[in-house]
This record gives C-alpha cells, sequence and structure tokens, in this order.
C-alpha cells in the first residue's frame, strides 16, 4: 500500500507549482526601500527564496545562491555560495551582492554579522510553514524588489490553487482526488 504525502510535503509541494504557474513577466513597480530604481546584485540563501525571486520577475538580478536552490532551472546554472545554513561569508562577498535575502534558518550568525559590518543589505524572512506565512513570504520580497502588484497575483492564485486542492480533498464522490489524514484513517479503518 502506498502511503499519502503529509500535509506539509503536500503544501510545499503545491506551493512551489503554483509559484511555477504563476511566474509570467509583469510591470515594473517602486518599492517604498527603492530597490526597483536600480539593478541589485541579489544572493538568495534558501531554495524557496530563489523561487520567489524568479516567480516575481527578478530573476535576472540573482548573482548566486545556496545550494538548496534547484528551481526553476536557471537556478542550477547560479553560483553557490555552499548550504544556507552553513554558509561563509567570503563565498558570498565573492559574488559582491548588494542585497542578501535569508531565511531566518540561514547561518552561521557569525557569517551573517559579516556580511552586515561590510555592508551588505541582509533581508530575513521568516520560514514560511502554512498558507499564509509563504503569503506574507512572497509579499515582503515582492515590496522589497518593486514588485508588490506581481507579488499580489501570486498570492492571489497561490489562495485559489490551494482551495482547489483542498476541495479535491473533499470531493466524495468515488473519484480519484487527495484525500485528508481523517479520510485516510476512515480508509484504513475498512
Amino acid at each position: 500500500m502506498s502511503r499519502l504525502p503529509t500535509p506539509s510535503a503536500l503544501f510545499n509541494g503545491i506551493a512551489s507549482l503554483c509559484l511555477c504557474l504563476c511566474s509570467c513577466g509583469s510591470s515594473e513597480e517602486l518599492s517604498a526601500s527603492g530597490h526597483a530604481e536600480q539593478e541589485e546584485r541579489v544572493l538568495c540563501l534558501g531554495g524557496s527564496i530563489t523561487e520567489i525571486v524568479y516567480a516575481l520577475g527578478r530573476g535576472d538580478w540573482v548573482v548566486g545562491a545556496d545550494t538548496s536552490s534547484s528551481y526553476p532551472a536557471e537556478a542550477h546554472e547560479l553560483p553557490k555560495v555552499g548550504y544556507h545554513r552553513a554558509f561563509s561569508a567570503e563565498g558570498v562577498m565573492s559574488l559582491t551582492p548588494t542585497l542578501v535575502i535569508h531565511t531566518s534558518e540561514s547561518g552561521p550568525e557569525t557569517a551573517l554579522s559579516q556580511l552586515e559590518e561590510l555592508g551588505v543589505e541582509l533581508y530575513e524572512i521568516p520560514k514560511a510553514t502554512d498558507e499564509e506565512s509563504a503569503a506574507e513570504s512572497i509579499l515582503a520580497i515582492g515590496d522589497l524588489l518593486g514588485r508588490a502588484g506581481r507579488a499580489s497575483e501570486l498570492v492571489e492564485n497561490l489562495h485559489r490553487d490551494l482551495e482547489h486542492v483542498r476541495d479535491l480533498g473533499r470531493t466524495d464522490q468515488g473519484k480519484p482526488g487527495l484525500r485528508s489524514e481523517e479520510h485516510t484513517s476512515e480508509l484504513q479503518s475498512h
């Protein structure tokens, strides 16, 4: 008997798919921080951050990423600075970024402190653990990179697509669909 994916694995996969499907371009906007006024040299520490930056249409600003950044395909070609939880400031500085977007799990803390001391702007995104925190991450990065409108579109699509998946899980008409853990345990008891 095959196992069904856990809810968090399912959420992560669906969120990535939604970002992939919604990553068409949009017109440039100015952010309050002024990041859209000139091209940045962005380094992404965290696979989800890299995906969001590309989905927002700012992939051309990315100069490097960590080894967990495997999507989109262009991310494979980026210079890598190690794993986002164990990178060195020297590796990052060799790519001369003007902005490092990282997760709250990135480190070590000494490397982040060294980058800050060297004048690199750091922007921390809390780890997304559910639909709302994923939406908050998209909106925050969109604002930072001058793509607030595009970020709002991605979030709307994320909510719509995840609602569709929830609806599929609620179907009880004998059609194939995703089943919640409640339905799964019900099936196993029969």
